[in-house]
């Protein structure tokens, strides 16, 4: 998980210097699922997009379940590779 936190956090920063708003957000813990440490931050985002090295999205699909909070926008990677910050810039620029 903490190479995918440095890629979005890197790509966050690329996004942020051409004055665009953005902010991260990296689970080191997925459970047990504390939605009070983290819904106010995806209830006050105009756009929540998960970044996550599965073809299924397995950490939107436990936010959904366990607090009925829907992620509509995904960067998958499941082809062995790591999720680089160029891999989300580029996914991010194609209309993610």
């Amino acid at each position: 998980m903490g190479i995918n936190k440095r890629a979005a956090e890197e790509a966050a920063s690329q996004i942020r210097s051409k004055i665009r708003k953005v902010a991260t957000l990296h689970f080191s813990q997925v459970w047990p699922m504390i939605p009070d440490h983290f819904m106010n931050h995806l209830k006050q985002a105009r756009r929540v997009i998960c970044v996550e090295n599965n073809a299924t999205g397995q950490l939107a699909q436990l936010i959904r379940r366990e607090t009925g909070f829907l992620i509509k926008k995904r960067i998958s990677r499941y082809d062995g590779l790591p999720i680089t910050p160029e891999y989300i810039l580029r996914q991010f620029k194609n209309g993610v």
